[in-house]
């Protein structure tokens, strides 16, 4: 669909440090960070959960690549920024937003079929 190879996700996961083979995935969470007051931060951040069945969770989240010096609030808000991935375990991302940030968290289980789980990861 992005015109990347087939394997692209799997090469940038193990490079990452995390193996996210569906038949290891337990759960797949939507994970939400509530607003703050930066213009970058201004309607919160959404990101995946997924939770491994060897316990161990990792999230996945998408952010604006920003080059210009300003942050332009239009581009943010029609995708002119390029998007970058970032793979990171939940106890990082949960002290950044919860201790560094001072922004609540809350996660959702998706309700997801073994098929789209493993369409997802």
């Amino acid at each position: 669909i992005l015109g990347l190879p087939v394997n692209s996700c799997e090469v940038f996961t193990k490079a990452n440090g995390f193996d996210l083979n569906p038949d290891n995935v337990r759960e797949i969470h939507y994970l939400n960070a509530d607003p703050a007051a930066s213009i970058m931060s201004r309607f919160g951040h959404s990101m995946y959960r997924i939770i491994l069945s060897d316990g161990n969770d990792v999230v996945v989240g998408f952010s604006g690549q920003m080059d210009d010096a300003r942050i332009n609030g239009v581009k943010g808000l029609t995708g002119a920024y390029a998007s970058r991935v970032s793979l990171k375990p939940f106890s990082e991302v949960k002290a950044d937003y919860t201790r560094s940030q001072w922004r609540g968290l809350e996660s959702w289980e998706l309700n997801l079929t073994p098929e789209e789980r493993s369409r997802l990861v």
